[in-house]
């Protein structure tokens, strides 16, 4: 429909501008973009000219192009169905080239309702994510991840960190871009509490496009998930500033006055020193994470842009620890353990990233992208920490000044605990990427040269006294009880490629999108060549206008990265192999009615082979790899999300998630000489049971005060003992539950007065919010400390698992103004 209009336009345009022979033709070129009052592109919107019958729509990146007649007044106008027509006056020469951009307000109107179903934001797996909750969500990490976390088949059971594990894979095998570029994170941080922030600004975001598995060949090669953010271009000046208890953030953005340069930025500040006063570790928080952003863009011509995407982000986390009291145990056998501490932790994580880009269009129908990204980290982690500790039997019920008293000493001691760990990694890159459209299908290539430079020095290790027994306990010898002595230098060379093709049939009433793609991957770091062939089938039936069907799968490889490349010692195995893993997706969308309100049930089904895996375990979210391929295993789940108006007008949705992962390890008889593998056990994120809920509503004769609450739970994790494998060894940690609230209340919302210009009080709107963190005030745990005892009563065990708790429950105020 659109190419026809055009051809329509340009057939109508050739008549009114043909002049006698010899004469010149007498055009001009209007260009722009169509946006909302939130920088959202519009598609679709009708541009034309008033008085004559010229006329386009805008694609679906709100952009357009028309032709129209020179040195004459033109009004141009812009129409679309839900908001205000906008309009503006033009006059140009010969051959001029004007752009003009225009940015829509939201018509108000009463209506009836009206259900638009069969709205297709899906690709294959790849789905659209709302993010207009992201302002007000409670969180008390980066609102992207946290956002994610409430999506089917995502698990985060930390609330310091924006790690997530999906389907049953560690976070480490998850892809994550911004405006086309793979982003890296800092690679020692082994605490939530040290994470600070994320890449994704959540001020700067546009669209957010997110796949659980059986994604396209375009995206790189990870075994789990997508998730690709784009960061919007600004279309007008705009800017918001917001300040809590947990940090500050600030973004303005704005565009030249012809157009061809536009810019936004963003400027975030986070400190968990309030949060991190709730653990059993008391002592001297001293946290800061800063990191500042900007996305530009020049266009140079209407065929020729250039972009700019670079961030600094700087870390630091120091903590000198005084005492810990952690209760713990059952309510028949009650235990309490208390440390003294002497000495200091202290961590910077400092990376820097710049990507430049050209965008290139040399016909309509065809995109060329050439890209070159830089990214980089120094990282330094270094901690003295000596502890003495006493473990305790205490008394089954409190005493009159509500305390437990201690009945029974179990065993006393004392650790020391030292790191010098030093790393700096650089990762450089250069690719060329492109797409070409004609009649029904789209085709889709991409070629990528990357460099990745490691330089560690890694000295880090655990002495453990339990009873004046040096442990491990041999009699003669002081040993440490864990130990990491390395230094290496390594510089890998990565070749990728990738080709697909998107085809649209229309068999009949039935719409079917397919997908076919093939992915290969060259790394000098084990010579290794591996290619992955994925694909997609999206239906549309005919005659079900509420059902969209999807079909996908392929080979996912997982090159070794920094960690992947090394066992628990720190040593590196050069002979290490890329992960495999096989996937198969099923799933539909179901549009429907539930209480006169429209509503979406979506669900996906999958499979997955997992080949060649290196066994890992994870404490707290480092995750710590054993250095072999010598495991195999599958994730099988089912995932489900309830996603309406629960609340007439606002959104809200609920996930359910299902997952059995397990691996099984091969294992080497040196008696024998045979091999064999063992029987299938958990593998550490072998989560049975997933739900989540995000909430939405509002006072309803007031909309200007809105709840925002987040639910989570997340069924027990598997860990076993340290230097004990899995296999022999398991218990389950208890499971995860979470309440978090938000509480807002806009204070103004006007639009801007245009005489005022951009001075203090000229803003679009202003929240205050109120949010509680962990309402219901539970403890949560996310990892196990091992002590170790050494005692001759033999009902006494030699180890003892110590949980190590989260936050407890906080209250934070916000104020969120935008301007």
């Amino acid at each position: 429909m659109i190419f026809f209009r055009t051809l329509l336009s340009a057939g109508i345009l050739f008549l009114f501008t043909q002049t006698p022979a010899g004469a010149q033709s007498s055009i001009i070129r209007l260009y722009g973009s169509i946006h909302d009052e939130q920088g959202i592109p519009v598609p679709l919107a009708n541009i034309s000219i008033s008085g004559t019958p010229l006329g386009t729509v805008s694609n679906d990146k709100g952009e357009y192009s028309l032709a129209a007649p020179a040195n004459t007044e033109l009004t141009v106008i812009v129409t679309i169905l839900g908001y205000e027509s906008a309009s503006r006056n033009v006059k140009g020469t010969e051959n001029e080239r004007i752009r003009l951009d225009f940015i829509l307000e939201i018509a108000f109107e009463d209506i009836s309702e009206v259900y638009v179903y069969h709205v297709s934001d899906r690709e294959g797996s790849l789905n659209r994510l709302d993010i207009r909750p992201l302002s007000l969500l409670p969180s008390t990490a980066t609102p992207i991840e946290s956002l994610l976390k409430t999506m089917p088949g995502v698990t985060g059971r930390n609330e310091f960190s924006s790690q997530y594990s999906v389907r049953g894979g560690n976070f480490d095998e998850n892809l994550v871009y911004v405006n086309g570029i793979e982003i890296y994170r800092p690679l020692l941080i082994r605490s939530g509490q040290q994470e600070g922030l994320s890449f994704i600004n959540p001020d700067l975001v546009g669209t957010v496009r997110f796949s659980a598995g059986g994604f396209s060949s375009r995206y790189g090669d990870k075994m789990s998930s997508v998730l690709d953010i784009t960061y919007r271009e600004p279309v007008t000046f705009s800017a918001s500033a917001s300040a809590s208890l947990l940090g500050a953030s600030a973004h303005a953005e704005g565009i030249s006055s012809n157009g061809k340069f536009n810019h936004i930025s963003g400027l975030r500040y986070k400190t968990n020193q309030y949060l991190l006063q709730t653990l059993d570790e008391k002592g001297d928080f001293q946290s800061s994470f800063i990191d500042f952003q900007s996305y530009a863009n020049y266009h140079a011509s209407e065929r020729l842009k250039f972009s700019f995407l670079g961030n600094y982000s700087n870390n630091n986390y120091g903590f000198a620890p005084t005492t810990r009291e952690t209760s713990f145990g059952t309510f028949d056998n009650p235990m309490q353990l208390m440390v003294w501490f002497e000495g200091r932790d202290a961590n910077v994580f400092e990376t820097f990233s710049a990507a430049l880009t050209s965008h290139y269009r040399p016909r309509p129908n065809m995109n060329l992208k050439l890209t070159m990204s830089a990214f980089s980290s120094v990282e330094t982690e270094t901690f003295d920490i000596r502890g003495r500790y006493h473990l305790n039997q205490i008394e089954q019920q409190l005493s009159p000044d509500r305390t437990r008293d201690s009945i029974m000493n179990i065993g006393v001691g004392a650790f020391l605990n030292h790191a010098r760990n030093y790393l700096e990694a650089r990762v450089l890159s250069i690719s060329q990427q492109g797409d070409i459209t004609y009649d029904f299908n789209k085709t889709e290539w991409g070629l990528k040269v990357e460099k990745q430079l490691f330089d560690d020095n890694l000295r880090e290790w655990q002495v453990i006294d339990s009873s004046g027994y040096n442990l491990p306990y041999s009699g003669k010898d002081i040993a440490t009880w864990q130990l990491i002595d390395s230094e290496n230098t390594l510089d890998i060379f990565r070749f990728s490629a990738f080709l697909q093709n998107t085809t649209r049939l229309s068999p009949g009433n039935t719409t079917v999108d397919i997908n076919g793609g093939l992915r290969t991957t060259f790394s000098d770091f084990n010579n290794k060549l591996i290619v992955s062939p994925r694909s997609s089938i999206t239906i549309y039936p005919g005659g079900v206008n509420n059902l969209v069907l999807h079909l996908s799968g392929g080979y996912y490889y997982q090159m070794p990265f920094y960690k992947e490349l090394r066992d628990e010692a720190g040593n590196i195995n050069f002979e290490i192999l890329p992960q495999r893993s096989v996937h198969l997706v099923s799933g539909a969308d179901y549009f429907l009615n539930i209480w006169d309100r429209p509503f979406k049930i979506s669900y996906e089904m999958y499979y997955k082979w997992l080949y060649d895996i290196i066994p890992y375990s994870i404490d707290n979210i480092r995750v710590r790899y054993t250095g072999m391929n010598n495991a195999k295993g599958y994730a099988a789940g089912f995932d489900t999300k309830l996603h309406g108006d629960f609340v007439r007008g606002i959104d809200s949705w609920i996930s359910l998630s299902l997952l059995q992962t397990r691996e099984s390890v091969e294992l080497f008889n040196e008696i024998t000489g045979e091999r064999s593998f063992t029987d299938y056990y958990s593998r550490p994120t072998d989560q049975l049971f997933n739900f989540a809920l995000f909430f939405q509503d509002y006072l309803p004769n007031n909309p200007t005060y809105k709840i925002h609450m987040k639910l989570m739970y997340s069924s027990r994790l598997p860990f076993s003992p340290p230097k004990t494998p899995p296999y022999e060894k398991m218990f389950r940690m208890p499971s995860y539950k979470r309440v978090d609230l938000g509480i807002s209340k806009e204070l103004s919302n006007r639009q801007k007065d245009p005489e005022k210009g951009h001075i203090a009080g000229n803003f679009r709107s202003l929240w205050l919010s109120a949010e509680i963190f962990n309402m219901l005030d539970i403890r949560n745990t996310v990892s196990y400390s091992w002590l170790k005892t050494v005692s001759r009563d033999p009902g006494i065990p030699g180890e003892f698992a110590i949980p190590g708790y989260l936050s407890g429950r906080r209250i934070n105020i916000k104020v969120t103004a935008k301007f």
